[in-house]
């Protein structure tokens, strides 16, 4: 013990140190793999102790490395996120500071230009001046412009620190140019006030400032809030009020026409839409700090902002699910103006593929709203603030508003076509039979009754004018979107500001219009009378004997079914037929 004791301390008095091991991983970062070097170890140079962390902070840097500033920034990168591991040296192999002067007098500039400085994890005086036996480092591959001689790489083995740099041969794909089309320092110079737009490397597009006015002016702006203000206002009550109608006296509202009912639901819950918008303010709902520069600017991804996302909830689903209620409300009419000899759809052979209809209504508008939120790209309008869909980028406009608008369109438009020509061509078979049951001792027998049902041919002439009211709407909604497409980068690019203001006025007005629609189906069918029947019934709840059954003797027992037929009374064996106006026929 003396011996191995006296050995110690000379080796440790005489400056040998003893060999000490680290650990070493396989590089699980995507970005790290194939950079010369396949083992790493934690924690690195900045101190994150799993992989897992030091990738989702590398991450951040994935648009300035695409951006192309330095052929060496995704290897300088590395080495200090992920150091190579020697398992005969203590401590990580990281850059040398040359590698990190390279990368740094290259990247800089272009990290200034966007408001940002250079990360003071990456301070190029914490890392080695050179590599040598005390402090072993990574020159790196050298930019491609000057390119330092490299050592060839030996299959299977680990590159080797020598003294003039490391053993690597980078692959030449993992350095990306610059793919954009603008000029660097400006990318959003091809429009008209490029000063008032920010380039967004998240999103590769650019985003105009909150404040800023690029197609229309603040009176513009203001008056715009007024009107849809006063439409969504009117589109609301109406529909609410057809809504609520239906509520009251749901009998109404029974095949084909009850489609509308949904219709003037969805109509009141996309104007609920404008309305948070109007209370949220349009600041708050519309724009929000971008990290990037730190720049208040209209939201191009509307999960950023809660309120932008239940604006656009509110607004875009019941929206979409209006019109397909709409194709589902023609394709019922189709299907009652049958020629006579086919199949009659009857209320209640409808309501028994109800459940399909409304997995076709509901569930339709439903996939579409999910795909979009995933998909983050709910943006802001700059005329009213609304947070829709494509109202920043043409792309999205086309493939979720105006394909989709096309298709109910199209489609409906046919089944609408299809119920005009059989309501045309021949007269359909709208007579009802009214069954009766069986009699029995005690109840009344209801003797069957054929007459023609003028109800449903009226509700079936209603059905089509209406069909054709809704149908307007949305063919200059569609029009409007079309125009949008193709003419909005020519908007943005001129050089005097469009006059457009009153095409989105009318769009607006368009849009609202519907729920204005439902309310006057509800004043032509009549049906607004079971608001006076219900208030008839809270102003009369206290009346003990309705006045219809004060005509009725005490000594009947039997129940008596009033209506246009005979009835017979089997206790008294007598039997009467009582008409509408109250006088009574005995047999």
């Amino acid at each position: 013990m003396k011996l191995l004791l006296f050995i110690f301390l000379v080796s440790f008095a005489t400056g040998y140190e003893l060999e000490v091991y680290r650990a070493c991983e396989p590089i699980k970062i995507d970005t790290c793999k194939g950079i010369g070097y396949n083992v790493t170890s934690m924690p690195n140079l900045v101190g994150h102790d799993l992989q897992k962390d030091a990738e989702m902070q590398l991450n951040t840097f994935t648009a300035l490395i695409q951006y192309g500033c330095s052929s060496q920034l995704q290897f300088f990168l590395c080495s200090v996120y992920a150091p190579m591991c020697n398992e005969k040296v203590s401590t990580p192999i990281g850059p040398c500071r040359s590698l990190c002067e390279s990368v740094k007098n290259r990247c800089q500039p272009v990290l200034q230009e966007f408001g940002f400085p250079w990360p003071s994890a990456l301070d190029c005086s914490k890392f080695p001046p050179e590599n040598n036996l005390q402090h072993m480092c990574m020159d790196g591959p050298g930019e491609d412009t000057a390119p330092l001689p490299l050592s060839p790489v030996y299959p299977g083995r680990n590159p080797v620190v020598m003294g003039v740099g490391v053993v690597a041969n980078p692959k030449k794909d993992i350095y990306p140019k610059n793919t954009f089309t603008e000029s660097p320092e400006k990318p959003c110079s091809k429009y008209r006030n490029p000063d008032k737009f920010v380039y967004i490397n998240r999103t590769g597009r650019c985003a105009q400032h909150c404040d800023a006015d690029i197609l229309f002016g603040k009176e513009d702006k203001a008056f715009a809030e007024v009107w849809f203000t006063v439409w969504s206002f009117l589109c609301f009550s109406s529909s609410l009020f057809t809504v609520v109608t239906y509520l009251i006296d749901g009998s109404k509202f029974r095949y084909p026409e009850r489609p509308l009912f949904f219709m003037a639901m969805c109509y009141t819950l996309a104007s609920v839409g404008y309305g948070i918008r109007l209370l949220g303010g349009r600041s708050d709902i519309s724009c929000h700090i971008e990290p990037q520069h730190g720049i208040n600017i209209l939201t191009q991804e509307g999960l950023d902002q809660s309120n932008c996302a239940i604006v656009f909830l509110m607004t875009y689903f019941f929206g979409m699910a209006s019109c397909a209620w709409w194709l589902v409300m023609n394709f019922i009419w189709h299907l009652v103006e049958r020629k006579p000899g086919q199949k009659t759809y009857t209320h209640n052979v409808i309501q028994r593929y109800s459940s399909g209809l409304h997995l076709v209504a509901w569930g339709i508008p439903a996939a579409q709203t999910i795909t979009l939120l995933v998909m983050m790209v709910v943006d802001a309008d700059e005329l009213t603030g609304m947070c829709f869909v494509g109202n920043q980028s043409s792309d999205t406009l086309l493939r979720f508003v105006i394909i989709p608008e096309l298709i109910y369109l199209v489609i409906g438009a046919g089944f609408m076509a299809s119920g005009l020509l059989s309501a045309c061509s021949s007269t359909p078979n709208h007579t009802a039979l009214v069954q009766v049951p069986a009699p029995q001792r005690g109840h009344s027998l209801h003797i069957p009754v054929q007459q023609p049902d003028t109800e449903t041919a009226q509700s079936s002439k209603r059905l089509c004018i209406f069909s054709v009211l809704f149908f307007v709407p949305m063919v200059c909604v569609l029009c409007f979107h079309l125009n949008e497409y193709f003419s909005r980068e020519l908007w943005l690019t001129q050089l005097q500001r469009p006059r457009i203001v009153e095409i989105f006025m009318l769009k607006i007005f368009m849009c609202l219009i519907g729920g204005v629609i439902c309310a006057l189906w509800v004043w032509v069918a009549k049906a607004a009378g079971g608001w006076g029947r219900c208030g008839r019934r809270i102003l009369h709840r206290k009346q003990s004997t309705p006045a219809y059954l004060q005509t009725v003797p005490a000594v009947h027992h039997a129940a008596i079914h009033r209506s246009n037929h005979f009835i017979v009374d089997h206790k008294p064996q007598r039997s009467r037929h009582t008409s509408r106006n109250g006088s009574e026929t005995m047999v």
